[in-house]
């Protein structure tokens, strides 16, 4: 049973990853409890929320439970991260899109969740912190690499808001129509981006906003 005490008979994993500091924690922490911290500090290890979401209308409506893992991204957690990758039904690969360097290290975390996980799974591909500015990714590079993985890319503020609750609507679904057989399995997603590459603000009525110190660190 989930937070909102809704029961659901479908429940997936998915892990969140990428460099350290391009907003993972920040990210889940939006989606799963509504509120932006200015004041993290990095994951150590691996941290897990879970939220249930309802998909669909009609015959196809399903109620699912997400299990989201976020993955320390920092390279002496390599070795420890392996072993959380178990079971693991989607990923989030997100990067900073104001530093180009966590950008050309999506493959690298791709291949370790694949050769970890042992299959390909549903991907999103997430460029964050676009409220930012200057923006270092391009989006026509963004686009032709979440392409050459049959994904769909967001670009997403956690701060704004913009955009997350997309975000996991999107992999939640793509997950359970794949494992339920409603689209063949490495199905291509990549023209979902299309309409969810604009961002769009959460509701502030959503936030819980904390008074909290400004700080540098990033979010």
């Amino acid at each position: 049973m989930g937070p909102t005490g809704i029961k659901s008979r479908y429940v997936y994993k998915i892990c969140i990853i990428g460099a350290a500091n391009v907003g993972k924690t920040s990210t889940v922490n939006r989606w799963a409890h509504g509120w932006f911290r200015h004041d993290y500090k990095s994951t150590v290890g691996v941290q897990h929320f879970s939220r249930t979401l309802a998909l669909g209308k009609g015959k196809k409506k399903a109620t699912i439970k997400l299990i989201l893992w976020d993955m320390a991204g920092q390279d002496i957690f390599k070795e420890l991260r392996k072993s959380f990758y178990d079971g693991a039904t989607g990923l989030v690969l997100m990067c900073d899109i104001t530093r180009k360097r966590t950008f050309n290290q999506l493959p690298k975390w791709f291949t370790e969740a694949t050769k970890n996980i042992g299959e390909k799974v549903p991907v999103v591909v997430v460029a964050n912190k676009v409220d930012k500015k200057p923006h270092r990714v391009e989006e026509n590079d963004i686009s032709k690499y979440a392409k050459s993985l049959k994904a769909p890319y967001i670009i997403t503020s956690a701060l704004s808001g913009s955009n997350i609750t997309d975000l996991f609507e999107l992999i939640g679904r793509m997950i359970h129509e794949e494992i339920q057989g409603m689209v063949p399995r490495g199905h291509d997603w990549s023209k979902e981006s299309r309409q969810m590459s604009s961002p769009k603000k959460t509701p502030k009525a959503t936030s819980k906003k904390k008074k909290v110190k400004k700080s540098t660190k990033a979010r």
